[in-house]
């Protein structure tokens, strides 16, 4: 495959698609398809083409045949779906998705997209429904959608059978496991700050803590607040002991309190990622005081001073985070950072939170990661239709800020990846 030959040819076909000339874009695509089989972009281009020209009939053909020819036709889907999501062409989406009988791989991811495109569209009841028909089907279609092998099928997977709806909160749905006695926390000493004064929360294993501990706590001491920073570590060994003890001893004007827990032999990632909305109620019980729970694999910004001080005088709703407006429905709300009030309506939604995500904590990581952010968006969309007395706040709304003004996510490599997939 002479790639670059190709390439250039699909760039004049873009060109003839972005001055009005779809068919000769559309024919221009065929023709490197013909000379090349196997050339993928230029399926892609072709397909998307086609929907863009309401000619989505024309792509499950298009589809089986590069099935037959490469074993490649879900990616197929997939890449044609997720660009007309990037362009917005929601009714292309919806148009795509009903192209496929119900037998067809198309079919059960068109019911992702399908549910994306709703929760796009602002109707998050019709989305819920949508992933719900996907969380049904996609069992069926693991022989020939790899959702537990390959990583890009896996978030897919995992984005759409995590969400749910009205009835993971109805009075018989499944509560899941009561809280492991090793859940609750204990202090390495008992908070002695008086009440009140804002708390900064970070949960984390060993591994991370060990890690990333150090640089969190730098971060926010140079914010120069006076304000708890609290770390919550699970199944502590020597070495977090010791940095708990150092970091304990004083830091300025942030106090730093450390709680312990010890979780089953079965918890891994996905349970260290949920803890610190776990055991947020107990917090919130300990400091008479609003929460901010964070990701501790981040380092702040001084521009969360302003959003705490901004908080703080604001008339605060129960909850508020990050909208990232992202249309996967396990990424919309970022749950690196999370607000939460002294109301009782902050700790009923602690309570949703812990009902939904118990049942799910103790899957593989390969069906519950990011079970966190799922259930934010579920939680959100049912306080939203059946609790509106609970409210949900967006910090940029709110602050001014966007997550990208209040910290920088770290990404250490494989060294992160290994912490995490080894709990």
């Amino acid at each position: 495959m002479v790639t670059a030959r190709w390439d250039r040819h699909l760039v004049r076909a873009r060109e003839l698609e972005r001055t009005g000339r779809g068919p000769a874009a559309i024919d221009a695509a065929f023709r490197v398809i013909a000379a090349d089989p196997h050339h993928e972009p230029a399926w892609i281009f072709a397909a998307a083409a086609w929907c863009r020209q309401d000619g989505a009939a024309e792509v499950p053909a298009m589809v089986d045949r590069y099935q037959q020819l490469c074993g490649r036709g879900p990616v197929l889907i997939k890449e044609v779906m997720n660009a007309l999501m990037r362009e917005d062409r929601l009714a292309a989406v919806e148009a795509l998705a009903g192209a496929f009988p119900e037998s067809h791989a198309g079919h059960v991811l068109g019911l992702y997209y399908r549910g994306c495109a709703r929760m796009q569209a602002g109707d998050d009841q019709a989305a819920l429904a949508l992933f719900a028909r996907f969380r049904d089907q996609a069992d069926r279609f693991t022989g020939i959608i790899p959702f537990l092998t390959t990583p890009f099928f896996n978030v897919i997977y995992r984005q759409g059978t995590l969400v749910a709806g009205s009835t993971a909160f109805a009075p018989d749905a499944d509560p899941g496991l009561s809280a492991d006695p090793g859940e609750a926390p204990i202090w390495l000493a008992p908070p002695t700050v008086p009440q009140g004064r804002p708390v900064l929360v970070c949960a984390a294993n060993n591994l991370y803590f060990n890690q990333f501990a150090p640089g969190f706590a730098q971060s926010v001491v140079a914010l120069g607040l006076p304000v708890v920073l609290h770390f919550h570590v699970i199944n502590p060994d020597d070495a977090s002991r010791q940095l708990m003890t150092a970091l304990g001893a004083g830091q300025g004007a942030v106090v730093i309190d450390c709680s312990t827990a010890v979780l089953p032999p079965g918890a891994g990632a996905t349970w260290f990622a949920c803890s610190r909305f776990l055991v947020a109620p107990a917090l919130l019980q300990a400091y008479g005081a609003p929460l901010w729970l964070f990701d501790i694999d981040l380092e702040l910004t001084p521009n969360l001073a302003i959003m705490v001080q901004s908080m703080i005088k604001g008339q605060c709703p129960d909850v508020a985070g990050f909208d990232t407006g992202r249309h996967e429905p396990a990424s919309r709300y970022c749950a690196a950072t999370v607000f939460l009030n002294t109301s009782p309506g902050a700790r009923r939604f602690l309570a949703l939170m812990d009902r939904f995500m118990r049942p799910r904590l103790r899957l593989p990581i390969q069906v519950n990661w990011m079970l966190d952010q799922a259930a934010l968006y579920s939680v959100i969309c049912h306080c939203r239709q059946a609790e509106p007395a609970i409210t949900i706040g967006n910090l940029r709304t709110l602050t001014g800020l966007s997550q990208e003004d209040v910290f920088v996510s770290l990404h250490p490599g494989a060294l992160k990846n290994a912490m995490r997939w080894n709990p």
